[in-house]
């Protein structure tokens, strides 16, 4: 049986500068939402029996919030981890 995980990737528009990778992590994007001021993704991470956490990317600054706490993407899924214990 196969399943599929969505892991996000976030990069600008030239794919050059990566803000943050999750491909090939246990982290499946649920849903994204768009504000004037921020994209929030909602992920679970598999097999999809924990809480979902928000990650936001506010567009002033590219800076990500993980459960509303400003992180740094080459530790973000350290962050994520410790969001679904709380």
């Amino acid at each position: 049986m196969s399943h599929w995980v969505y892991a996000p990737k976030f990069a600008d528009i030239s794919g050059e500068q990566i803000l943050f990778d999750l491909t090939g992590k246990l982290w499946d994007l649920i849903s994204v939402s768009e504000s004037e001021d921020a994209l929030d993704l909602q992920l679970r991470k598999y097999p999809g029996d924990r809480p979902q956490v928000t990650l936001q990317v506010q567009r002033k600054g590219r800076v990500i919030l993980v459960a509303g706490k400003p992180v740094d993407g080459a530790e973000l899924e350290r962050h994520l981890d410790t969001a679904l214990i709380k």
